[in-house]
């Protein structure tokens, strides 16, 4: 691009040289020779003295004034002194009767044109920018038809004077091609108009669809080069009314100010310099600062006095311009390769504008449309550039709507809309694949522990590790975004990941890579965790050849796999109907916690060494008209995936408060045990709901003991804390139920305090027939009574077990070999029994 510019700019030397011969006479060429010229200041000083303000008359001036070439460049420039030219016009001839005479430079204040013959003055023109023109004609720039004499030669006298340039193209024609030249330059106006007009139009079109802050620069930076462009060029003479045109080049400079300034801001937002280039962004204020102040100063200080730090601002501007194209041209992409050539060209021509009414460039027909194709080729530029921002927008649209906004993964709405397509191309040259789901079980508990956000955030890092696992193994799928990353696995949810395997054969392969990352520590608010997760599989096209019913099945699967113990599941049909039954089942939960038709039942506790009932353990029951007795290990795990667990709980607790309120005589000297589930305990406000239901129906808190599963503590968790502490304070006692069943922790001890740690069944049942059982059960007991807590043992049904749990000083037993679970009123009679009872009495027959 640079070497095209580079030729440009040879090319267009050369044709200007090509064109700097000597004075032509009528070719309609401009001229290139030095013409007779005066000043006019030892006059106008006379002038003065005298106290007479009398302009010059043509005659006087032929008369008064020495012409020489000396002061013709000094004529060219900027000057506050009137100028005066004199041309000798040669004789009539048959053929040229007259001649025509085109003078370019437009933007003259006061530009006055004598005929003289024989001393006399034979015509006059006035045609400046601030003059009325006499005689008046059409307004098609500046053309004189000048009479020639057959018998006296005659001269033309040029008046010119103003605060902008001096520059004096003149060009002479015949009359046989005066007509032609006219219509030349009504063509060429009228199409670089028609070409700068249709192009701002369109690409105000097209920007306005980005709805960007720029916009308005955009307009403003391009309306005033047009505006700037009809002053210089003369167009503004044929477009527009001679009050709009004058005020035009009366506000020249104002125009060119605002230019500058809308370059300046437009860049500053069309490279997105807040984010490029951040130091810049903070610096815009000066810019605009120094900017705006120079047009406040162009209302105030006429063009020639500003020229020079005109240039010095649009050589600062341009600077800055193309230090942020190269900063930001490392994005390689097409709109910023567009912005450059639009840019270079404006630069370009607004410099060969400045140069050739400095005199620098002669003014010739091919330098004087050098700005406006060059503003033509930055409307061009800028519409490519739009198109390539409007194409980029789109893909970018595109992508956004089928990624993930944090992790840049494939979400839902690609599996859905875009995956159907890359399965089909697959399935012409894979017999099967199979697509994997990966579900974070613990979310909503990581939800109630850290919030949304660090909870979203500790999947989001372990979803990008799995991702980068999956690109390095061969067997998993890849996709290619809009943006040409590249991805396997696909955020479906924020819970749920999926992707494809190529060949079922190795799923468990690629599943077992998988696992060191789930199982991995994830660090969130220097808590190290763990996830917990749940892992299915359906194959295509064996299961399904629909991508909808294969992505359900998977998730079936993965449900099916948090209920067992295998590292992943693969989907059967037999799936499907549990699934069905689960969804059956979680509506008639849903309904009959809503009625609050669920019951409890309650387990005696046993103290060991005198057969003394001390209290109970409440058990929950659910007894569904429609479909029978459903265990609570049926149906508190799927509560709790449902987020129904802590209105079951409460529906419990205000049950046995309100059962205890009205038989007290069951918590006299007596405890009641009440599980509460992980989801309950990580709630802000449990512990005040229970507290509050507590005074409500005017039972002692101490009275009861709240059982809290070992492995649904978090360390450092300040809402686990919160609650405990509030819990404890109010008076409930607090036991760890299922210990060493879980993910044994001292610190869960700790920081618990309980009154009492209850031993798994798992090892009270298998005492007598596991070596290991025995030695663990019996260090259990030791340690929880050395902990100062009272031990409970789960599952008690013979005696020698009794026998053994007494040796080892074991205080109480709960289980069918004492007491099978029980309605509240017959655990209200049995108390009534049970008071002056030995153990061997206690015994209940089964």
């Amino acid at each position: 691009m640079y070497k095209l510019l580079f030729l440009f700019v040879f090319a267009f030397y050369g044709h200007i040289n090509a064109q700097a011969q000597t004075y032509p006479v009528l070719d309609g060429n401009y001229a290139n020779q030095d013409l007779l010229t005066a000043k006019e200041v030892e006059y106008q000083k006379s002038l003065r003295e005298l106290n007479q303000n009398t302009q010059l008359s043509g005659r006087q001036a032929l008369q008064q004034l020495s012409f020489s070439t000396d002061t013709y460049a000094e004529s060219q420039g900027y000057s506050d002194i009137a100028f005066w030219h004199q041309i000798s016009l040669p004789k009539a001839t048959n053929e040229t009767q007259k001649i025509h005479l085109k003078f370019a430079n437009v933007m003259i204040d006061e530009l006055n044109f004598y005929l003289i013959r024989d001393g006399r003055q034979i015509k006059a023109w006035q045609r400046g920018a601030q003059q009325e023109w006499l005689p008046g004609n059409d307004k098609d720039a500046i053309w004189l038809t000048i009479p020639l004499s057959d018998q006296l030669e005659s001269s033309l006298l040029i008046r010119k004077r103003s605060n902008s340039s001096l520059l004096s193209p003149i060009a002479f024609f015949e009359d046989k091609k005066v007509a032609a030249a006219k219509l030349k330059q009504k063509v060429t106006w009228t199409v670089l108009t028609s070409a700068l007009i249709l192009l701002l139009f369109y690409n105000i079109a097209v920007y306005s669809f980005f709805r960007a802050p720029a916009f308005i620069y955009y307009i403003l930076l391009n309306c005033s080069l047009i505006l700037g462009i009809s002053v210089t060029n003369g167009m503004g003479i044929w477009l527009f009314p001679d009050s709009v045109f004058s005020s035009l080049h009366q506000f020249k400079a104002t125009i060119n100010a605002i230019s500058l300034w809308s370059v300046f801001r437009f860049s500053l937002l069309f490279f997105n310099t807040k984010n490029s280039f951040p130091i810049l962004w903070k610096k815009r204020f000066f810019g605009d600062t120094i900017l705006i102040s120079y047009i406040f100063a162009s209302l105030v200080f006429n063009y020639q006095e500003l020229i020079t730090s005109f240039l010095s601002l649009q050589l600062i501007v341009s600077f800055m311009c193309i230090f942020g194209l190269v900063h930001t041209g490392a994005q390689k992409n097409w709109a910023i390769k567009s912005y450059l050539v639009a840019w270079s060209c404006v630069i370009f021509g607004a410099s060969v504008e400045t140069l050739i009414f400095l005199n620098v460039i002669p003014y010739t027909e091919f330098s004087s449309n050098v700005y406006p194709v060059c503003t033509i080729i930055e409307l061009i530029g800028f519409s490519l550039a739009f198109a390539e921002k409007a194409h980029s927008n789109e893909i970018n649209r595109k992508h956004q709507l089928i990624t993930d906004l944090h992790t840049g993964l494939p979400n839902r709405r690609f599996y859905f809309t875009q995956l159907e397509t890359k399965l089909k191309k697959l399935a012409l040259t894979q017999d099967s694949f199979a697509l994997v789901t990966v579900q974070f079980t613990s979310q909503d508990s990581m939800n109630h522990v850290f919030g949304p956000e660090k909870a979203d955030i500790a999947i989001r890092q372990t979803a990008l590790v799995l991702n980068l696992t999956l690109l390095q193994d061969d067997k998993a799928i890849t996709f290619t975004m809009p943006n040409k990353d590249i991805a396997c696995l696909i955020k479906t949810s924020t819970n749920t990941l999926a992707f494809l395997c190529k060949d079922k054969h190795k799923l468990d392969e690629i599943v077992h890579q998988l696992l060191d990352v789930l199982d991995g520590v994830v660090t969130i608010e220097h808590f190290d965790m763990q996830h917990q997760y749940s892992i299915g599989a359906a194959l295509y096209p064996e299961h399904t050849n629909n991508i909808d019913t294969l992505f359900r099945y998977s998730l079936i699967a993965a449900d099916i796999n948090n209920l067992c113990s295998d590292s992943w599941s693969l989907f059967n049909q037999k799936y499907q109907i549990n699934h069905i039954y689960q969804h059956k089942l979680l509506a008639r939960l849903k309904e009959d916690v809503r009625e609050e038709r669920l019951t409890f039942e309650i387990q005696p506790q046993v103290e060991l060494n005198s057969g003394r009932i001390i209290g109970g353990e409440v058990l929950i029951r659910w007894n569904n008209e429609e479909m029978g007795k459903i265990g609570p290990d049926e149906f508190i795990p799927l509560a709790e995936s449902a987020g129904l667990i802590y209105m079951v709980t409460q529906m419990i607790v205000n049950k046995v408060f309100a059962w205890v309120a009205d038989n007290r005589h069951i918590i006299e000297n007596k405890h009641l045990s009440i599980n509460i589930s992980a989801k309950d305990i990580l709630r802000s406000d449990f512990a005040m709901q229970l507290i509050n239901a507590s005074v409500c129906h005017g039972v002692p808190p101490e009275s009861f003991i709240l059982e809290v599963t070992e492995s649904s503590f978090f360390e450092h968790n300040k809402t686990v804390e919160n609650n405990i502490k509030t819990l404890k304070d109010a008076g409930f006692r607090l036991s760890i139920d299922d210990f060493g069943a879980g993910y044994s922790s001292m610190h869960s001890v700790m920081m618990l305090s309980p009154a009492e740690i209850k031993i798994d069944r798992m090892f009270i049942q298998n005492l007598h027939k596991d070596e290991t059982s025995f030695t663990l059960c019996k260090t259990l007991v030791t340690l929880i009574t050395e902990l100062g807590a009272q031990t409970v043992a789960e599952g008690v049904e013979g005696q020698q077990t009794i026998n053994q749990l007494l040796e080892w000083g074991c205080q109480v037993g709960q289980g069918f070999g004492l007491y099978k679970p029980m309605a509240p009123s017959q655990y209200s009679e049995l108390l009534n029994k049970n008071n002056n009872l030995s153990f061997i009495h206690l015994k209940q027959e089964i």
